[in-house]
């Protein structure tokens, strides 16, 4: 938290891009779903400087949409981080294997669009399922993502059982791969 309370995070800043999402890591994904929100709402808009800093070949403007969709690519490795979407549901073409993964966020909750959403409102990961299976609250693998079925993530607005649940306990490896779990060799 001081990292963003004294000023140091930048979000036109490139190697800022995953900061938001390190709450993972620590088992607190629902304190990534507060941040990112805060920093979409506070650093983009439809304005004409509504990207902070340079787009760099769609680096800012790839970011959004990812913080819409809940997700972020890990760098180095087949995992996306999984938050919490700002859309009720989407579907992933995947044109180059001609499938489609569809997204649908149960609970999803039109208050939480908000810089500091409201007390109460949907917004934290309750779980996770990957063509009915359930899966980490925390990560979803790329060939999941790309490779065409159904993904539901369920959200729920209780902040205390949010903190409790971390990354869940559903699967073998909840947490994100890091160098503490054994590093990026899957």
């Amino acid at each position: 938290d001081n990292y963003f309370t004294k000023g140091y995070y930048q979000a036109g800043n490139e190697p800022s891009f995953e900061i938001p999402w390190v709450y993972h890591y620590a088992n607190r994904p629902d304190l990534s779903a507060l941040r990112v929100r805060k920093i979409v709402f506070d650093n983009f808009n439809t304005g004409i400087r509504g990207i902070p800093g340079n787009d760099d070949s769609g680096a800012m403007a790839s970011l959004l949409v990812f913080h819409l969709l809940g997700l972020y690519p890990v760098p180095a490795s087949t995992q996306l981080l999984i938050g919490s979407p700002f859309l009720s549901s989407f579907t992933i073409h995947n044109d180059l294997f001609g499938t489609p993964t569809k997204f649908t966020v149960l609970g999803f909750d039109p208050a939480s669009l908000a810089s500091a959403p409201p007390t109460g409102s949907n917004l934290f990961v309750k779980s996770v399922n990957v063509n009915g299976k359930p899966g980490s609250l925390c990560w979803i693998d790329f060939f999941d993502v790309v490779g065409g079925g159904e993904v539901v993530i369920e959200l729920d607005g209780d902040p205390a059982l949010a903190a409790q649940r971390g990354c869940g306990a559903a699967v073998s490896q909840p947490l994100p791969d890091s160098l503490e779990t054994g590093g990026f060799m899957t």
